[in-house]
């Protein structure tokens, strides 16, 4: 089968989080990995049997003109319409769903929806815990920062808090010399080399997750396998790994409120078994993927002439913009 991936450059390049599908399509056909932004320029004068559409909601009409016998959505719930009148263009597309919620509102739509729960491989070793609070926060989005989650310390006690920002947005929430002092607290910034952010987490017990609501939520997994307890919105994808309680801590973002730290080496240690379980039942899921992406399409390409020029139109002057970059760079 000719088989393409449209992704987000960013995860490509950066986070490499969608690495771990982009493996799995390979192990079963040769693939064609294509940023969005190339669609255009690389999908024309080919014949697709499958493409896959990673995250990005293109125009379900553009999605049609790429002409593939089949195509199959990979929405992200932090990145995609929650209103069922928003889904409607799409129907007839199959759509493999990440996230529970989502794919439970999809299905009740009438949607064609697989819904699967991605857990990573989980390290040999968990991190060392103990009673002592040590905590790790990257915020992302300045919708979660630290102003929100210092109201949910409290009066606890902490021997360390790292508090690694690495955007200049975040410099109006930044705590007080007080507060530093009060909890310990670090800050760090960009690491030169990857391992030395493993090994900041890896030196925490309690990680307090980045964003109010995620895809899929890779750094949420890793902390989860390493056996952190970890500190979650009440929002998807989160708490459709974490029970408040159980295996990790989960608050209200609108309301923080004080949490119990006082079990958080159970919650670790219950997090780990959970993502032990999960990987398990990830890697069996698997084949069931294979057999949904094969599956033929209920939704006929066409071709939309004028989506289709534009598209080409646009894909030409992507590459004109970037000849003339090379130029200008070595003039």
């Amino acid at each position: 089968m000719n088989v393409a991936l449209l992704a987000n450059s960013f995860h490509l390049t950066k986070t490499k989080s969608s690495n771990f599908f982009i493996d799995i399509l390979k192990t079963w056909w040769p693939i064609e990995v294509i940023p969005h932004k190339e669609a255009w320029a690389r999908l024309s004068g080919k014949h697709w049997d499958l493409i896959v559409s990673w995250q990005k909601m293109w125009d379900s009409r553009e999605l049609e003109a790429f002409g593939a016998d089949r195509v199959v959505l990979v929405p992200m719930y932090d990145d995609c319409p929650k209103e069922k009148l928003a889904w409607e263009p799409y129907r007839g597309f199959r759509i493999l769903s990440f996230s529970q919620t989502l794919g439970a509102d999809l299905r009740a739509w009438g949607h064609n929806v697989m819904t699967v729960q991605y857990w990573q491989p989980v390290p040999e070793t968990s991190c060392t815990q103990d009673q002592d609070l040590k905590g790790f926060f990257w915020p992302r989005t300045s919708s979660l920062a630290w102003k929100h989650v210092k109201l949910l310390l409290g009066d606890t006690t902490w021997k360390s808090f790292q508090l690694h920002i690495t955007d200049h947005a975040e410099s109006e929430t930044l705590p007080s010399n007080d507060e530093r002092a009060r909890f310990n607290l670090e800050q760090s910034s960009w690491f030169d080399d990857p391992l030395e952010a493993q090994a900041a987490v890896r030196r925490a017990n309690v990680y307090f997750a980045p964003r109010r609501y995620e895809g899929i939520g890779q750094t949420v997994l890793e902390a989860l396998a390493l056996g952190l307890c970890v500190v979650a919105p009440d929002a998807p994808t989160m708490n459709e790994y974490i029970v408040h309680g159980e295996t990790g801590l989960l608050f209200d973002p609108e309301r923080p409120e004080p949490l119990d730290f006082t079990n958080i080496a159970l919650l670790g240690r219950k997090a780990r078994e959970k993502a032990i379980q999960g990987r398990f039942r990830w890697e069996a899921s698997v084949p069931a993927i294979k057999e949904f992406l094969e599956a033929p399409s209920l939704r006929q390409s066409r071709p939309h002439p004028w989506i289709q020029f534009r598209g080409r139109i646009t894909a030409f002057l992507r590459s004109c913009y970037r000849l003339l970059k090379r130029v200008t760079g070595r003039a």
